[in-house]
């Protein structure tokens, strides 16, 4: 499965499930798949709601069925098709890894078009810092042009509208 369907789009958002807790509650596949692309279940901040899953690996952890993750993950794809491009119809992919003494979690990896946010404000940090010239000493000192900032700037300003463009489209 190719998790970068664009080579610049290569950034990945991790979630697990269930997240660690003091509560003694046990967890199922079912459970596992749900929670896992829930926006708390997320660990990057971003707007979850808003971004569009463009791949993800879903790796099961415990005593589970690879019949019952396959229909699991296709119900939630199914129940959630918005959130998932359309142009991409395998981009979900799973995988187990059965330890017989563990109970069930599950981590996923994604490629999601919800990191855009986390760009789009380093970006807007980046321009509040370069207006003012902070901390640009060190790096001018060592060989660093300033054109170079400039040139970094606008790669993740292309970058940000890349994702935009993936996030806003139905095909590719």
């Amino acid at each position: 499965m190719n998790m970068i369907p664009s080579p610049r789009l290569h950034f990945f958002i991790l979630g697990l499930s269930p997240l660690p807790s003091y509560s003694s509650e046990s967890s199922n596949v079912a459970r596992a798949t749900q929670q896992l692309f829930s926006p708390t279940d997320i660990m990057a901040s971003g707007n979850h709601h808003k971004g569009r899953f463009l791949s993800c690996l879903a790796i099961f952890r415990g005593k589970v069925s690879v019949a019952e993750i396959e229909a699991q993950m296709n119900n939630m794809r199914n129940r959630n098709s918005p959130d998932f491009i359309e142009w991409a119809p395998n981009n979900i992919r799973s995988t187990v890894y059965s330890p017989q003494s563990t109970d069930v979690s599950c981590t996923v990896l994604a490629n999601s078009t919800s990191i855009e946010g986390m760009f789009s404000r380093t970006s807007q940090q980046f321009l509040a810092l370069y207006r003012r010239k902070a901390y640009l000493n060190p790096y001018t000192i060592n060989g660093v042009d300033e054109l170079d900032f400039t040139e970094a700037e606008s790669n993740l300003n292309d970058l940000i509208e890349e994702y935009q463009q993936y996030q806003d489209s139905s095909c590719a």
